[in-house]
């Protein structure tokens, strides 16, 4: 991610949504593999980057099933 900031592929201001929507569709693998435990704990990591961003992100996609913060 640094190297396409550098590059100027994507700005500082997306770094945060980006990794927040990349933690939450692994998290969403992990759970269609019956990983539960590693689904809540990547959900809990992207929540600690920015929960309101985290919330807006899990509705956004429809993993309110799954996705608890």
């Amino acid at each position: 991610m640094e190297i396409a900031i550098t590059n100027g592929k994507i700005k500082v201001e997306q770094r945060d949504e980006l990794l927040i929507k990349f933690l939450l569709k692994l998290g969403e693998t992990m759970y269609r593999e019956n990983e539960l435990d590693l689904a809540q704990g990547l959900v809990k990591q992207a929540s600690l980057i920015d929960l309101d961003t985290c919330q807006k992100v899990i509705k956004a996609k429809g993993f309110q099933s799954w996705a608890k913060i």
